[in-house]
């Protein structure tokens, strides 16, 4: 196997051959907190979060797990597939398959990829990281399964995705889980790999609130109704206390 580095931004650019942009080597250095990275579609999240998964498989020891959520087993294991594939590049032989959703390192480190339902996340094992893609997608029910797993041992948690209206724990982390979160935004107009001319293309062939959720990282309320979602939301209150009945 290939000499390896602790840094993951060089193993990605030395080992895996990946040139990751300067807002992903910085999503790369900064796994250890609460991140929540709100990024257009097609920006490479997944590709960002396979990246770091494979170099803790490779380069960790056997507390380092990485759990893996998405809205689906099967895009838990498209992820854990990728994994494999990057540490195969790597040098490493995962042992396990990405089908069974279980891949562990030669250090003894593991990625497991966890069912999107509450019941079947309850049955996994604690882990040092949650990677949560396509996070706006998930239920809370999940997620809020999965946070005790890395959470109760000081663990980091790291949801990566595109908004899907204002709903959701990815939305309410978003804009009131407060400090202790880490946060970026990604639009499309700041990402290098997309040209005017497509953005244009794209604005005009999907509509502008359609586009505005999708490439300008907006949490735009997409479902019609005579009031827009958000101020549904903004109505209700979590601060009143019980009716009391006599």
């Amino acid at each position: 196997m290939r000499r390896q580095t602790a840094d993951p931004v060089r193993f990605a650019e030395r080992v895996l051959g990946f040139a990751p942009d300067a807002a992903q080597r910085e999503i790369l250095r900064n796994a250890e907190s609460r991140t929540l990275l709100n990024a257009c579609r097609q920006w490479g999240k997944t590709t960002t979060a396979a990246a770091l998964a494979a170099h803790r498989l490779v380069t960790g020891a056997a507390e380092s797990v990485t759990l893996i959520l998405t809205p689906s087993a099967r895009q838990s294991a498209e992820i854990l597939r990728l994994v494999e594939d990057l540490a195969l590049r790597a040098g490493a032989t995962p042992v396990g398959a990405s089908t069974r959703l279980l891949l562990s390192g030669p250090g003894g480190a593991r990625v497991v990829g966890l069912g999107a339902s509450e019941s079947s996340v309850r049955g996994a094992p604690r882990g040092s990281l949650l990677v949560i893609d396509e996070a706006a997608r998930v239920s809370d029910a999940a997620y809020k399964a999965a946070r005790p797993l890395v959470t109760a041992g000081g663990g980091s948690i790291l949801a990566l995705s595109t908004p899907f209206g204002p709903r959701g724990f990815f939305w309410r982390e978003w804009t009131r889980g407060g400090s202790r979160w880490r946060r970026y935004r990604l639009p499309a107009t700041a990402c290098p790999r997309f040209s005017p001319e497509f953005l244009g293309e794209e604005r005009e062939a999907v509509g502008d609130p359609w586009f505005r959720q999708e490439y300008l990282c907006e949490f735009t309320n997409l479902r019609g109704g005579l009031f827009p979602l958000e101020w549904i939301v903004r109505a209700f209150r979590d601060d009143v206390p019980p009716l009391e009945l006599p």
